[in-house]
């Protein structure tokens, strides 16, 4: 659905009288320096949001009421003066519809539909695209902005990656300090159950060498230590009972929430407000019934448990009554019954180490499914990028050369390695933090450290061996190592000019070349418009006629277009629809525009942006002689 703005407007301020109506097509903002033409841009961005960071500086107070004329600090302060913003909208295709925004300083924009209903989908603020004056350069200096602009025709979809993404990396951080703690648990319960081998074989010499029991006495210990290892258990998930009540807390304060908003929304009337209310009186229902009875269950379990108690004591009499009177076999018997429970104890700790084996081969199977999921989004970003790039470089081959590298940078890794180092000790932690950072990716590099691989962290860094052990060793007892897997890896985007056939980086081009070589990544097909300050400011004349003008002219069919410019070439060889001339009425406040098309308005034209006929003549004359040989030629 194609996207134009069809008026904006102001309810007072600088731009009262400025109530400005775009048409389809190429719209140049002409006028006299101090005209508030830049004023109008940035009113526009304000009402759509667009660059909050931007906004946020147009919004504040600036010292002494002076607007910065570079950053624009303040701009919107001054210029709006307390006043409404309004900006109308029509949306073509399917649904057509019309929309208005309105935005205060101070408060968010407003949408609303037909003019009165306010809607709260606010995708409507992303169709825009707005471009001050001088920000090509920094936009040519900025990877991170290049990336953005490549990823605009596909930015709904390339954000939603991006949360996915850093989901993924989360959980990826939450699971690998669960495999940590998982091999910690293990390794700790390991070395406890050390002696039970030994602990085995001495219950066994005791069994040989103590007096044999009566078949009756055997029987009676039999069933005795039956009872005693299960009272064991059920006490012990009786005490578990209270930490799973504690758990269960939360959730029953909330059940009086969910009563008061299910009142209210069956006081709405409306089936499925009421149907939504039913549940969460349901809820709330089955919270308090499960409060009730485990409130019950809370006070029955400890009386239930000591009535246990108090009955297989009586059961245990006859076992206690026919080892009476036989000394050394209950000495014997005891140190028996000691050993059985400490062999008992540690067989539970394995249990429970083989259990933790089983949760850490589970978890180790999760990581590699988040790492490959992540894999699998960042293909997908990618994809979409590098569709968006070959088909610039199709278009401006001859100009422009895009090259998209994948997931080969991440701005925070080589910092956190850094703060990960900082109480390490090592010798030389910033060179060996930009080492890794160049060399090692986050995912191996845990997994070296996991496997205590300091050979292998040895040879990569080409470092000493000793060192690496010790590091490898710090490395795996810090709890933030996992952090370095949320580390995001982006693309990037290099850009090549072809400078009179030269091929040159973007990094080595002067600041009207920078902004050359970004217009392939601005001037393309999209639904929704396209705002540039002054492009002029940052490129030749020449190429303003020779590509500029001539990609404007194919690209106004298909694309809503508003320039500010002082370049006569733009609005008359680029044939705009509406030439929109400002004025100002007094210092603070603009008068009408005038508008209209190309011969509506030429006079203006020629002496706003020509200099007046006197100057143009001039220079024919001029360069008349220069011009015929040229046309000779």
């Amino acid at each position: 659905m194609a996207i134009n703005i069809s008026k904006m407007s102001t309810t007072g301020g600088f731009l009262e009288k400025a109530a400005i109506e775009f048409l389809p097509g190429l719209n140049c903002i002409i006028g006299s320096r101090g005209t508030c033409k830049s004023t109008v841009v940035e009113t526009i961005r304000f009402l759509f949001d667009a660059d909050r960071g931007k906004v946020g500086e147009m919004i504040c107070e600036s010292a002494g009421n002076e607007i910065n004329a570079i950053s624009h600090k303040g701009l919107l302060k001054v210029t709006l003066a307390g006043a409404t913003a309004r900006c109308e909208i029509k949306q073509t295709g399917t649904d057509s519809e019309s929309l208005i925004i309105e935005r205060d300083v101070g408060t968010e924009s407003r949408i609303y539909k037909d003019g009165v209903k306010q809607i709260v989908d606010r995708d409507v603020l992303q169709c825009i695209e707005i471009y001050s004056q001088g920000e090509l350069q920094k936009i040519a200096e900025d990877s991170k902005r290049r990336l953005q602009l490549i990823d605009r025709p596909n930015q709904k979809k390339i954000d939603a990656l991006k949360v996915k993404r850093e989901k993924l990396a989360a959980k990826l951080n939450e699971t690998g300090n669960d495999i940590r703690s998982r091999r910690s648990g293990i390794e700790a319960r390991r070395a406890e159950v050390k002696a039970l081998d030994a602990y085995q074989q001495t219950l066994t010499d005791l069994e040989k060498t103590r007096p044999m029991l009566s078949p009756e006495l055997d029987e009676e210990r039999t069933k005795y230590t039956q009872r005693q290892n299960v009272y064991s258990k059920a006490n012990t998930l009786a005490a578990k009972w209270g930490e799973l009540v504690s758990n269960f807390t939360q959730l029953t304060q909330s059940s009086e929430e969910y009563k008061a908003v299910a009142a209210s929304l069956k006081k709405l009337g409306v089936p499925e407000a009421g149907l939504l209310g039913e549940s969460f009186d349901a809820i709330a229902a089955f919270v308090t019934r499960t409060k009730t009875e485990a409130g019950e269950l809370t006070d029955k379990l400890p009386v239930q448990v000591n009535a246990f108690a108090v009955s297989i004591e009586k059961l245990s009499e006859k076992y206690v009554a026919l080892r009476k009177g036989q000394e050394n076999l209950n000495e014997a018997l005891r140190k028996e019954d000691q050993l059985r429970q400490q062999i008992g104890q540690l067989q539970r700790i394995r249990d429970e180490a083989n259990t933790f084996a089983g949760e850490l081969n589970l978890l180790i199977e999760r990581r590699k499914l988040l790492r490959s999921e992540i894999a699998i989004v960042n293909d997908e970003i990618y994809s979409l990028r590098v569709v968006e790039v070959d088909r610039i470089n199709q278009s401006y081959h001859k100009k422009v050369l895009l090259t998209l590298t994948q997931t080969s940078h991440a701005g925070g890794y080589r910092e956190l390695l850094a703060r990960l180092l900082d109480k390490s000790r090592l010798r030389s932690q910033e060179e060996i933090a930009d080492q890794i950072a160049a060399k090692i990716p986050p995912q191996e590099l845990v997994d070296i450290v996991e496997a205590a691989d300091s050979q292998r962290l040895s040879m990569v860094l080409e470092r000493d061996l000793g060192q690496m052990a010790r590091l490898v060793g710090y490395l795996v007892d810090n709890p933030s190592l996992y952090e370095v897997e949320t580390q995001i890896f982006d693309d990037v985007l290099d850009i090549t000019l072809f400078d009179e056939g030269t091929p040159k980086r973007v990094d080595q081009l002067s600041k009207g070349q920078k902004a050359t070589a970004m217009l392939p990544l601005i001037l393309r097909e999209a639904e929704y418009p396209l705002i540039f300050d002054q492009p002029e400011d940052d490129l030749d004349n020449r190429f303003i006629y020779e590509t500029l003008v001539e990609r404007i002219r194919e690209l106004k069919l298909k694309r809503q277009l508003i320039f500010v410019t002082h370049n006569a070439n733009i609005p008359v060889l680029g044939e705009a629809e509406r030439v929109i001339v400002m004025h100002m009425q007094n210092p603070t406040q603009t008068s009408m525009p005038e508008f209209g098309n190309i011969d509506a308005v030429k006079d203006k034209i020629l002496n706003l942006l020509e200099g007046g006929a006197e100057a143009f003549n001039l220079r024919q004359a001029k360069y008349g002689q220069l011009l015929n040989q040229t046309h000779g030629n």
